[in-house]
């Protein structure tokens, strides 16, 4: 009789990011159904479990306090909530044989009793009741607060195994103070190896814009998305003048009235205005075209799926270590400071070399995908461990 591992799958599962949920479907194509029982651990169970038909839980509430409270009301409000989330991964955690945390981008730019807290508390679950604790090719951004650092410090060395998607990450991970993590696997990002389909024909003159909800590096900053507005508006409009036809598509559900916004600008015959969201139909899209502006990082992954050369208007270093894992021209611009006319510019050039860059994109998906399997067959060793088999 086949043993059946009951697998925790976490992560920001069902919150309407294209990019996780391309993350987490490249996870459970390469999980056996026969040998595996997933279930998703995430904080909206209801919209994951009916995005990949499976159960779905939530651990515990989600990060919350009381705004506008008295500084000591505020503490104790997180303490709560906090605990509260402790006790349900132990909880869950139980009725488990494993957990993962499935890329993405938990451990990135998030308050300290946010994400990193979370994972922490399953790693802590999961030692706590011997089961095993994957990191499997997470990101890791530098974390300023001792605190977060801490956090990722701790969730690391409570993993059984370790990889990540890019080597800033792992570097990210060591300057920690988890000096064992300079010897883990970096790899590349999970959603590469999906193999969805492309269109069979690609048009020269058609360009994708990837567009986000951008208010500001640290949020709330409405100087800042009225600035990303503007220049995406020049950006759209300079690419027009070219004689481009756009295509604008969203990397998150929160990105589509800033895409809906950017597109009023436009006659419909010259602009167009995507509705895709799964890997299918955003590679789909992005396929049909002669370069893919992104400004999400899985804008830039499934760009890279479709085999179509990248400009970058990025918010992070990630954008640039994943087009230098490719080998390609590191083409990225800051979200808060990009020239739409140095992007169009960028853009004719990526055109002309369009049939190079190609080439070098799929060697560089062959070679990803090379990484991916080895490290799925090193990972799954610890993720099929049964609780009873740890020291």
């Amino acid at each position: 009789m086949t043993t059946v591992t009951r697998v925790g799958l976490w992560g920001v599962f069902g919150h309407g990011n294209y990019g996780n949920e391309a993350t987490l479907t490249a996870f459970l194509n390469q999980l056996d159904s026969v040998r595996f029982e997933p279930l998703i651990l995430t904080n909206n169970p209801h919209e994951a479990s009916r995005l990949h038909g499976l159960p779905a839980s939530s651990i515990g509430p989600p990060a919350y306090a009381a705004h506008g409270a008295a500084k000591l009301s505020q503490s104790i409000s997180i303490a709560k909530n906090r605990a509260s989330y402790l006790c349900g991964a132990l909880r869950r955690v139980r009725a488990l044989d494993s957990v993962v945390i499935v890329g993405t981008g938990g451990l990135e730019h998030a308050g300290a009793f946010g994400t990193p807290f979370e994972i922490w508390s399953l790693g802590l679950a999961c030692r706590t009741l011997r089961r095993p604790f994957v990191l499997l090719n997470i990101g890791v951004d530098r974390a300023h607060s001792r605190v977060t650092r801490m956090f990722v410090r701790e969730s690391g060395r409570l993993a059984a195994y370790r990889s990540y998607r890019d080597e800033r990450s792992r570097l990210n991970m060591v300057a920690t103070g988890l000096h064992a993590g300079a010897g883990d696997p970096v790899v590349t990002d999970m959603a590469l190896s999906l193999e969805p389909p492309r269109a069979p024909v690609r048009d020269p003159r058609h360009v994708v814009v990837g567009v986000l909800d951008y208010d500001g590096v640290y949020g709330d900053d409405p100087s800042a998305r009225d600035g990303y507005l503007r220049r995406c508006v020049r950006l759209v409009d300079g690419l027009c003048a070219e004689g481009y036809h756009v295509t604008i598509v969203a990397g998150d559900d929160d990105d589509v009235p800033t895409a809906q916004c950017i597109a009023t600008h436009f006659p419909s015959d010259a602009v167009t205005l995507s509705k895709a969201k799964t890997p299918h139909e955003l590679t789909v899209v992005m396929s049909e075209a002669s370069t893919v502006i992104a400004a999400r990082y899985h804008t830039l992954i499934m760009g890279l799926l479709a085999g179509t050369p990248i400009v970058s208007i990025g918010y992070s270093e990630k954008h640039r270590h994943i087009l230098r894992q490719f080998s390609l021209p590191e083409v990225h611009r800051d979200s808060s400071e990009f020239d739409p006319a140095d992007v169009v510019a960028l853009v004719s050039e990526s055109i002309a070399h369009q049939r190079h860059l190609s080439a070098r994109i799929e060697e560089g998906l062959a070679r990803a995908r090379r990484q991916l399997d080895r490290n799925w067959e090193d990972a799954l060793v610890t993720i099929s461990r049964r609780s009873h088999t740890l020291g």
